[in-house]
């Protein structure tokens, strides 16, 4: 330690800043976990799912959406301590944007709590355009941000 500067000596780091770079380098899961955070896990990447999208402008589910749904119904009932997350997505930019994100999320939540789910263990929200999952305007890039993800709290 220099007496000067009241800092290491050169070619000596800190007990700080070798626990920095370790923290650094570790995969975001295992970081959340050595400093007590709870890491976000999307569900829907753990279970499989295929997408869960909606039709423009529309908050109703598809069959093809409560197909998706009734697999995390499942996974939950076996889980019946896990809660999770539902966030509704939009994918452009417009006055209802918010509302519909969050109409979409509860929707979803809605149709869980139908099969049973309590809805203690759900907390949905909605994100308008604000997390797009693809960049662009084209129509393969819209169908793709009219979405709900779901992720394990």
């Amino acid at each position: 330690m220099s007496r000067e500067s009241g800092n290491p000596a050169e070619g000596f780091a800190t007990y700080s800043q070798k626990l920095a770079k370790l923290l650094h380098d570790l995969p975001p899961a295992a970081r959340a976990r050595v400093l007590g955070g709870a890491a976000s896990v999307l569900l829907n990447d753990q279970l499989g799912l295929d997408e869960i999208g909606f039709a423009h402008q529309s908050a109703n589910l598809t069959s093809a959406a409560t197909a998706e749904l009734d697999k995390v119904a499942d996974f939950l009932k076996e889980n019946p301590d896990t809660k999770i997350k539902i966030d509704g997505h939009t994918a452009l930019a417009f006055s209802g944007a918010q509302a519909l994100s969050e109409a979409r999320a509860m929707a979803a939540k809605m149709y869980l709590q139908r099969l049973g789910i309590n809805p203690d263990r759900i907390e949905s929200s909605g994100y308008s355009n604000t997390k797009p999952l693809v960049s662009g305007t084209s129509a393969d890039a819209q169908t793709q941000n009219r979405r709900i993800e779901i992720t394990l709290q």
